[in-house]
């Protein structure tokens, strides 16, 4: 006969020590980011000293994907899409010749459209802040 209380014990026992299996994971992940973190964060940075665009296509994808993100409501809440991978911004990156410019940004042609590669262009952010500031005061 089926007894509903030892397969019961059994599933708890499965059941939290796969629980526990996930917290000691979680904790040593911790501990290692705590013991290792100078050297992460200098990898880290040595990476986006090396591919500088990771970082722009991250602030931009963060902008139009995470409702959590301050100018979510500027972007993603306006329905515009981000539609561009990395390998996208690297190919921008090397067209545009950002790596020349002092603060490049990422830039669109057309204001109400899509994050596409036929649409955005990297300006240095003096310019960026220029053209902006004219699109708004056209829009009032």
């Amino acid at each position: 006969m089926f007894d509903k209380r030892k397969y019961r014990k059994e599933y708890n026992k499965i059941w939290y020590s796969k629980k526990e299996n996930k917290i000691k994971k979680l904790r040593y992940q911790q501990q290692y980011f705590q013991k290792n973190r100078t050297r992460l964060m200098a990898i880290t940075k040595e990476y986006i000293k090396r591919c500088p665009w990771v970082r722009i296509y991250s602030i931009c994808k963060q902008r139009c994907c995470n409702p959590n993100n301050d100018a979510y409501h500027d972007y993603g809440g306006k329905g515009i899409k981000f539609l561009l991978t990395s390998s996208d911004i690297k190919v921008l990156w090397f067209r545009d010749k950002a790596y020349l410019m002092k603060r490049p940004c990422l830039s669109r042609f057309n204001h109400n459209k899509d994050y596409k590669i036929s649409n955005v262009r990297f300006l240095p952010k003096a310019e960026h802040t220029r053209i902006d500031t004219i699109a708004r005061f056209i829009k009032k």
